[in-house]
């Protein structure tokens, strides 16, 4: 999928976001590797993982509510999964944090469908060693 799916604005929000991991502290930046998530991948076991959210589906702001209950369902389906709880921050502050989860051992396929099933415009995903990637699910 190209950049041309979503607005340039925001894809380049999406890039500039802060994916942030709470326990253990790890801030995920695109294009970017990072070490700690590599060692967390390795104790588990695991190479492959994805930054998800089911809030604010396309964009669209929804009620605090409506998100916590989405994210919820989002959460159940993650179960087979180690995750950690997180949160994506970006630059603008008008914008509020959307809780997120950081899955390990999740494939890039299974972590798309689930973006595009939660209504998602994209997902963050990465392979340990390698740089962490925006990946459209539009």
């Amino acid at each position: 999928m190209t950049t041309q799916s979503i607005p340039a604005d925001l894809y380049k929000a999406y890039l500039h976001t802060t994916y942030q991991v709470y326990r253990p502290s790890i801030a995920i930046k695109i294009g970017n590797t990072h070490p700690q998530l590599d060692a967390l991948l390795a104790t588990h076991d695991a190479v492959n993982w994805a930054f998800l959210t089911a809030y604010n589906p396309y964009s669209q702001v929804l009620p605090a509510t409506e998100n916590e209950q989405r994210n919820k369902a989002l959460e159940a389906l993650l179960a087979p999964y180690p995750y950690y709880a997180g949160a994506g921050m970006g630059e603008d502050p008008s914008w509020t944090p959307e809780a997120s989860f950081r899955v390990l051992g999740i494939d890039c396929a299974t972590a798309h469908q689930l973006g595009k099933q939660f209504g998602q415009n994209a997902i963050v995903a990465g392979i340990k060693g390698e740089r962490a990637e925006l990946i459209i699910t539009l």
